[in-house]
């Protein structure tokens, strides 16, 4: 029998995160019961969070599909928290981006407060092998300009972490974010936030329609295909 091989811990390091927050579990999603995924898959939401999605699917080759995503009630004016990880045995392909849900052209406080401050971040980041434009083109359109996606060879087992520092790192500054965070939108300002976040929910979910489409889909399972759409956006 061939050896299990160790996958990156994905779920583990981001729950570190995810548990700065005060969690309500969601046992449904879409009208789906999300016991069926066999906690391949899971939901929560907060105060301020109408729906945190997390799901990790593995093989024993130590292939992985993982991803997270965040999505704000509306009145909170908050940006959307995107993670996909898809590892393969010699390696990671990711995307990372907290997405806008104003038009950031013209917000300038919005801009300053939730991009420009990851500047930093993304600065550091741009320097791990691999780093490349996400080539999904409808993905790429929504991302902010601080989004940090790679391809990055796998050489040394160390570098598995390295490569998940960015997802992580992300998360942390978001929750902060999330935490210093009052409902206090305009009707105006919220009337915008749900038309962009829709509007991003729903390529989102075109994305992770093509996820389960294409060669991802074999990790993911047809029976769990559904519940990560409901999940995920």
């Amino acid at each position: 029998m061939a050896e299990e091989k160790k996958c990156t811990p994905y779920r583990e390091k981001m729950m570190e995160q995810l548990n700065r927050l005060a969690l309500a579990e969601v046992t449904e999603a879409a009208g789906m019961d999300l016991a069926a995924s066999a906690g391949s898959l899971q939901a929560f939401r907060t105060d301020s969070v109408e729906k945190i999605g997390i799901g990790c699917f593995s093989d024993v080759s130590g292939s992985q599909y993982c991803l997270c995503t965040i999505i704000p009630k509306p009145e909170y004016a908050l940006p959307l928290f995107v993670s996909i990880w898809n590892e393969q045995a010699g390696e990671i392909t990711f995307l990372v981006d907290i997405m806008p849900t104003v038009d950031t052209l013209v917000d300038e406080e919005y801009r300053k407060k939730y991009i420009e401050t990851m500047g930093p971040a993304w600065d550091r980041f741009a320097k791990l092998p691999g780093i490349r434009p996400e080539e999904d083109d409808e993905l790429r359109s929504i991302c902010s300009i601080i989004y940090t996606a790679a391809v990055v060879p796998v050489e040394k087992e160390g570098m598995r972490l390295a490569v998940l520092a960015p997802h992580t790192e992300y998360l942390k500054s978001y929750i902060d974010y999330l935490e210093a965070a009052e409902a206090s939108a305009s009707d105006e300002k919220q009337k915008e936030v749900r038309r962009k976040t829709a509007a991003l929910r729903k390529l989102l979910r075109a994305y992770f329609r093509r996820v389960v489409g294409g060669p991802a889909g074999q990790l993911i399972g047809a029976d769990a295909a559904d519940l990560l759409l409901a999940v995920a956006c």
